[in-house]
């Protein structure tokens, strides 16, 4: 298993190869039962069921993803999970860029030893893309919220004045307009690397479904050849961009390892006695999360809590 894994990731991923891929994982899948010890902490693996606790922590904390259950006759895909908790689905992310410009924009990347490369490091997040407050409490916007969010339409930004309508509609261009993108995100489970996958459908500015060649387009040249390709979804078997997990619980493990190393580092310069140190398995989905955005750098679904990892 792992040696197929490594030339799998090496070698890139051919249609033939994925196809291939995919029957043995498929085979393998339902003959071996997924793992029921948790492994996340030694190796970066998750349980069916840690799977699923990691997804409703995910629910309840950002709302903008909900879970998706399976249809009559897909039982057998997941069986060991809920029917109405298959997999996780974010709808209509943006994704204002393509990947290629992120190249000499200023955003930085770091070569991590896992073969992955962290991208766009110096990104700053804006007021509009801050995640959301975890620990503050939920509910409707008070009337004085309401009334301070509406901004003021007829108010010159530059100015302060009231804006002249004197420009003439035939002259706007449409030069400077961004075509901007919108995608669907899943998240599965896998049985045979035992951890999250991603699968991606884009749609234009229309609402028109991607082809194949412009969802590549948002995908980090270092993995669109290495890791991506088109593969039927489990549930809804529709063609979409796979992202492929062979490398996810190593990447995951490495990570896990830094938050320790942090953790064990603030105890010491604090001057606390040290105790053990272990990240649950329920903050998994935001930990996969912020490494995927390293596979889909422009796509802009990753409104999680934030995860200090030094």
């Amino acid at each position: 298993k792992a040696t197929v894994s490594v030339l799998n990731w090496g070698w890139g991923v051919s249609a033939m190869t994925a196809t291939l891929w995919k029957t043995w994982t498929e085979v393998y899948s339902s003959v071996v039962s997924p793992i029921k010890d948790s492994a996340f902490m030694k190796k970066g693996q998750l349980t069916p069921e840690e799977f699923v606790r990691a997804g409703d922590v995910l629910v309840t904390r950002c709302p903008t993803w909900v879970w998706h259950g399976a249809k009559a006759g897909q039982e057998g895909v997941h069986k060991t999970m809920p029917a109405d908790k298959r997999y996780l689905v974010m709808t209509g992310a943006r994704c204002e860029k393509r990947a290629a410009e992120l190249t000499g924009d200023g955003g930085g990347e770091e070569d991590l030893e896992d073969g992955w490369t962290n991208t766009h490091i110096d990104h700053k997040i804006t007021k509009a893309e801050e995640a959301p407050d975890m620990d503050a409490p939920t509910g409707e916007p008070t009337a004085e919220q309401d009334e301070d969010d509406i901004p003021d339409m007829t108010m010159d930004m530059d100015g302060g004045g009231v804006v002249e309508d004197d420009e003439d509609p035939a002259a706007v261009t449409t030069e400077h307009i961004v075509k901007s993108r919108k995608y669907d995100i899943h998240v599965l489970y896998d049985n045979y690397e035992y951890t999250p996958r991603v699968y991606l459908q884009g749609y234009d500015e229309n609402g028109q479904r991607l082809t194949s060649d412009q969802m590549y387009e948002d995908i980090y040249a270092d993995y669109k050849d290495k890791t991506a390709t088109i593969e039927s979804h489990p549930y809804t078997e529709a063609q979409m961009v796979s992202i492929h997990p062979c490398r996810h619980a190593e990447t995951m493990k490495r990570m896990l390892d830094r938050l320790v190393e942090a953790h064990e580092a603030r105890m010491e310069a604090s001057g606390a006695e040290s105790q053990k140190f272990e990240v649950t398995a329920d903050i998994a989905m935001f930990i996969f999360l912020k490494f995927i955005s390293s596979v889909i750098p422009t796509i802009d679904y990753d409104w999680t809590a934030s995860v200090d990892i030094a």
